[in-house]
Parts: C-alpha cells; structure tokens; sequence
C-alpha cells in the first residue's frame, strides 16, 4: 500500500524544546516561536476528534510534547511516533493527534 500522495494538507508542527522552570526543573513544551510547515495526509480514527498523521519526514525535535497546528486547531501528540518501513513510495511517519 503505497502512502497516498494526492489528497495532502498543510500542517505546522512545533518542536519540544527543553527549558528550566524556577524549581530549576527540566521540562519539554512545545516551541511556539519555531514553527515547522509539514505537508501530510490525515486519516480520521473511530474516536471523536482523534486523527492519524502521516507524513514521509519526520522533522528534528518532534515528539509526544510537540504539537500540531492544523485547520486552524491545536493538536496533541496522542502516542508515541512510528515508522513504517517500507520502499520509498511506502516508508513513512504516523502520529496519533487529539484536538486540545
């Protein structure tokens, strides 16, 4: 099955990025100031509001604290990320997003 190519939408994606609170704690948020436009197709899950995310790179800096901007809504990265490997028509990136 080869990742469908015609029906993309654009996206932003904002990297985690680690900073120290005032307890001098590490902790990860989302950059908002380093947007990232990703061009990915959508596929919507049986849950209200839940989407898989797939795109063919994934950028520097993204994981389960990032976020996605995308219709104009902010989404959370549901799941861990996965790879699906495969040929170059076929390799690709799922994230499970939730509308926030």
């Amino acid at each position: 099955m080869s990742l469908p190519r015609k029906n993309r939408q654009s996206a932003v994606i904002y990297p985690t990025i680690t900073s120290t609170d005032h307890r001098g704690n590490d902790v990860k948020s989302p950059d908002m100031d380093d947007p990232i436009p990703v061009s990915a197709t959508f596929s919507p899950q049986s849950k209200p509001n839940v989407y898989d995310m797939l795109i063919d790179t994934l950028p520097d800096g993204v994981d389960a604290y990032s976020r996605v901007e995308w219709r104009g809504d902010q989404w959370d990265i549901m799941s861990p990320l996965a790879y699906h490997v495969g040929t170059r028509q076929t390799r690709h990136w799922t994230l499970e997003i939730h509308k926030r």
